[in-house]
């Protein structure tokens, strides 16, 4: 299905001579939940000149799995973050080990070469953190 979707955009777009789409974002819940990601990914990289994909990066291996994202085609990735601390950001996620396994993730990423942009949902938790987390 997302194959038909993206062939009748190509057909569209080049109708009006645009090649590939300058940027395209994969999100919704966990991306990488997905057992097909890198297949959608693979496809969405042929049509994108930039891949983003929004995710959690939570990942127990992120060493493993970042570099097969980025062959797959991701050029960027925007990461929630919901503190500076441990205490803060598993607050939010009720994950044991999340800020660690997210930290190591942004450092991989940047290891890559893959463009990261973290986001942070303001609420009276982390207010007054703000300058730390930035």
């Amino acid at each position: 299905m997302i194959e038909d979707v993206f062939v009748d955009i190509d057909k569209h777009n080049k109708k009006y001579g645009i090649i590939k789409l300058d940027k395209v974002y994969i999100a919704g819940g966990e991306p990488t939940m997905r057992e097909d990601i890198f297949d959608i990914i693979t496809l969405v990289s042929k049509m994108s000149k930039q891949v983003v994909l929004s995710s959690h990066a939570d990942y127990e291996r992120p060493s493993v799995l970042i570099p097969k994202l980025k062959k797959a085609g991701i050029t960027n990735i925007s990461i929630s973050l919901h503190g500076p601390d441990p205490e803060t950001h598993e607050f939010v996620t009720r994950t044991k080990d999340s800020f660690k396994n997210t930290m190591s993730s942004v450092e991989v990423c940047i290891d890559e070469n893959i463009t990261v942009s973290l986001n942070c949902v303001v609420t009276a938790l982390n207010i007054n953190k703000i300058l730390d987390i930035v």
